[in-house]
């Protein structure tokens, strides 16, 4: 599974992710994320992740903080930007 997931992340770098997320960082600013990253990940890489994440961070431990975020920001410009980089075809996992 992990082959068809996201096999190059780790926990520093889910970590560094919700930190900028947390942070207030806007979900369409990919450049900004990979900053606030440290450069570990590309912006591709990142806007992959996003995609997926914005589906499903309601299956996280700490859900109700991104969802607390979420309702602070533009959910429809999130929804848009989900839907245009998601694709069915591809099976995804986060690490958790």
């Amino acid at each position: 599974m992990l082959s068809t997931g996201f096999p190059t992340w780790n926990l520093r770098d889910y970590q560094n992710f919700c930190r900028a997320f947390r942070k207030g960082v806007p979900t369409d600013e990919l450049a900004l994320y990979e900053q606030e990253m440290g450069g570990s990940k590309t912006v591709e890489e990142i806007e992959e992740y996003m995609s997926v994440f914005l589906l499903r961070y309601t299956e996280l431990k700490d859900r109700d903080l991104h969802s607390k975020l979420f309702q602070e920001k533009d959910f429809q410009k999130l929804t848009e930007m989900t839907l245009e980089n998601y694709d069915p075809n591809k099976f995804y996992t986060l690490l958790i």
